[in-house]
């Protein structure tokens, strides 16, 4: 039997917000054909990888939230944000 405690359950689900939302931008972002924005594509998976690392790592509620804004930041664009 496995026993969840109440930051495992919220760590697993931060994740699987922060899974949706990178693939809803990779699925549908405008930025990919950016032509001003030629490292879109390396901004996204460079952000990805540490909001997924934040979120493993972390031992506070507190910052799995902070993780998943500071990924949605980091596309500078206002479409994007965590409420």
């Amino acid at each position: 039997m496995v026993l969840w405690t109440h930051h495992a359950w919220t760590s697993k689900l931060y994740g699987k917000d922060l899974d949706f939302i990178y693939n809803a931008v990779l699925e549908n972002h405008p930025g990919f054909y950016n032509k001003e924005d030629p490292n879109f594509r390396r901004n996204l998976e460079n952000s990805y990888v540490k909001a997924k690392s934040t979120i493993k790592k972390s031992k506070l509620n507190s910052n799995l939230k902070k993780a998943i804004s500071k990924f949605a930041k980091s596309f500078h664009d206002t479409h994007v944000w965590v409420h």
